[in-house]
């Protein structure tokens, strides 16, 4: 995609994509609760214990209902509250330090109305513990299933606390009566649960077991009846879910134990720790996977991997998993100079993981799912907030993460297998590892302290109040220096952005000559856009062609042509200009207080561009200094 940088109007360019983006990064996937199958006996081969696995509902879906004071998580009854339970019980702290369960009313009339639902929100996100379905919000979710409404919430570290007592004891209810719950959530009766058993009756598929490299034992395979015909196809390529139940060794390995295949994400993963996530791979590969001749991709083992392709898992399925590989846990993302992990993990956002595997070379990308979900490449210079985060919500932190990993060289081998086991994403190349690079995103609040850079001009923003409106974005090369680009917005009218870009080296010192400052023009205006073209290049053709498109146009000041300005202005001139490029005792300003205040100083782009050409016309009608792109 042809894209623009931060430093070349990233941010002007994300509001005229902010529908597009918004409706591409919430759009919810579909799933298909038809896919759902319980765990079911083996094949003598099979290492699956199908006796760990908790039983779903009864055929109609309906297991007896229970409430907060009287749900006991361990007996062999399941409800949506059960399953809740298990889901606060396999959280990692800090994943539970961010979720909550939510109390849903089921207003239809009669039988089905007199028990409730629960569900997982974490932030914004809603995820369905009865269903393995997750939403982008609670609105997104309530949509689609419209017989629910939202009457209370508990948060989940207390809801671990509370599901820790005996069933009816006192010392449930003094737990709960600490938790400020209202009696009549306390005692609502819930038991709406998705009809596992049902399910199994209309979609029972293929079934196989496969042996996976690095396992001592086969991974049961179950495949949905419907896959073949209702997966994603494009370009040779076949998209697909995977829920998968596994468990840990101890050394640090987590092994597939049963595999369910489908076109959308699979309910009824119930027995030990489970994860879902999507496969993209080839045609060819998928139809070896269909007969049983390779195992499902797994994230986290390379062997499993076909070339070409890719894995995608949030990081919240790491739960019960191996907490270490999810970004709030701290190991993978705790750098020198780096954001804390805890503060890259956006409430409301979730984060994902993203692997992909060409010959031997295989790609891991952690960060925001927006991200990874708009197919954006972690590249210095490409429009990737554009194109990821053009959405009402605003991103204010968060970390990106990328590396390349060898798998033909030793080293490189062993740096994926540290990664997969929790010991963190590479900082730096090295053997068998490289295209290293780290991407963090701050508000104006945060860059300074985190990274204790002096970013002229922007320290003087803070008595502005917009500091609001002003993002960072810092890329770690590989080599230990920094490159920043930096956005500033002012106030509700359409102003142009001031845009900054620069270099630090390994101590965080500004490298000369680096540091670049433009102006970026979103104005629809024709008037405006010739008029801006004309004044810095004299270039009719130009002009032309600006007026006949919208795209966004860069202006670019080096610190000599904010001089030459000043010196065409002159001391007495009577051009609007005359103010915004003098210092406040009156002297000629620096190229970043100048360049500041043509940002904020006039009504609007029009009038900038106007007053640019003015200043051509009646100062002998040679084109300012400065390139306009």
């Amino acid at each position: 995609m042809s894209m623009r940088g931060l430093g070349d109007g990233g941010a002007a360019h994300v509001r005229r994509r902010q529908a597009e983006a918004t409706q591409r990064g919430t759009e919810p996937r579909q799933d298909d609760a038809s896919t759902a199958r319980p765990a079911r006996g083996f094949s003598s081969t099979s290492t699956f214990d199908n006796k760990a696995t908790k039983p779903g509902g009864r055929l109609d879906g309906q297991a007896p209902a229970s409430s907060l004071l009287t749900e006991n998580s361990k007996d062999a009854t399941v409800n949506c509250l059960d399953r809740a339970a298990d889901w606060v019980s396999k959280a990692s702290p800090e994943l539970r330090g961010r979720s909550e369960l939510v109390f849903l009313k089921d207003t239809r009339g009669g039988a089905e109305g007199q028990a409730g639902h629960v569900v997982v929100r974490q932030g914004e996100r809603v995820f369905d513990p009865s269903s393995g379905k997750s939403y982008s919000d609670m609105q997104t979710y309530l949509k689609e299933q419209s017989q629910y409404q939202e009457v209370g919430s508990l948060s989940a570290n207390t809801a671990a606390k509370v599901f820790a007592t005996e069933p009816g004891s006192a010392e449930r209810a003094q737990a709960l009566a600490q938790a400020k719950l209202s009696p009549g959530l306390q005692q609502m009766m819930l038991a709406d649960s998705t009809p596992l058993d049902a399910a199994v009756a209309a979609t029972a598929g293929p079934e196989y077991n496969v042996s996976v490299p690095y396992q001592k034992g086969p991974v049961a395979v179950e495949l949905s009846s419907s896959l073949s015909k209702d997966v994603k196809r494009e370009d040779g390529y076949v998209t697909f879910n995977v829920s998968a139940e596994v468990a840990a060794t101890v050394t640090g390995e987590v092994e597939l134990k049963l595999a369910r295949v489908s076109a959308s994400a699979s309910v009824g993963v119930t027995g030990g720790a489970s994860m879902n996530y999507e496969v993209k791979m080839k045609e060819e590969d998928f139809a070896k996977l269909e007969r049983g001749e390779i195992p499902p991709p797994h994230p986290l083992r390379e062997e499993t991997i076909p070339d070409g392709a890719t894995i995608e898992v949030e990081t919240g399925q790491f739960a019960g998993v191996t907490s270490t590989l999810e970004l709030s846990g701290g190991k993978s993302s705790k750098v020198d100079g780096a954001l804390s992990s805890t503060s890259t993990e956006t409430v409301g956002t979730g984060t994902s993981i993203e692997v992909s595997r060409t010959g031997d070379l295989l790609t891991v990308t952690e960060g925001p799912t927006e991200f990874i979900n708009q197919d954006a490449a972690l590249t210095l210079g490409n429009d990737w907030v554009s194109a990821s985060f053009g959405s009402s919500t605003s991103l204010k932190e968060y970390s990106l993460r990328s590396a390349r990993f060898d798998l033909g060289n030793d080293s490189g081998k062993a740096a994926y297998e540290s990664f997969s086991k929790g010991g963190g994403m590479p900082a730096q190349d090295g053997p068998g590892v490289s295209n290293t690079m780290r991407q963090d995103k701050l508000s104006w609040e945060g860059a300074f302290s985190k990274f204790s850079l002096n970013v002229e001009p922007f320290p003087t923003l803070e008595s502005e109040g917009v500091k609001d409106a002003t993002e960072f974005v810092v890329t770690h090369n590989s080599d230990g220096t920094k490159t920043l680009t930096a956005s500033a917005s002012f106030g509700d009218a359409d102003r142009p952005e001031l845009n900054y870009t620069a270099k630090y080296d390994k101590d965080g010192t500004l490298v000369p000559g680096s540091d670049s400052m433009s102006l970026v023009f979103d104005t629809t205006d024709d008037n405006a856009r010739e008029r801006l073209v004309m004044a810095f290049t004299g270039d009719a053709a130009k002009a032309k062609a600006a007026r006949e498109n919208d795209n966004p146009l860069t202006l670019t000041l080096s610190a000599s042509d904010i001089q030459s300005m000043q010196a065409r202005v002159g001391a007495d001139s009577n051009s609007k200009l005359s103010s915004l490029l003098k210092d406040y005792d009156n002297s000629p300003a620096s190229q970043g207080l100048a360049m500041l205040n043509m940002a904020k100083g006039l009504g609007n782009e029009i009038d900038v561009a106007s007053e640019y050409w003015n200043l051509v016309t009646t100062s002998g009608g040679t084109p300012l200094s400065g390139t306009v792109v």
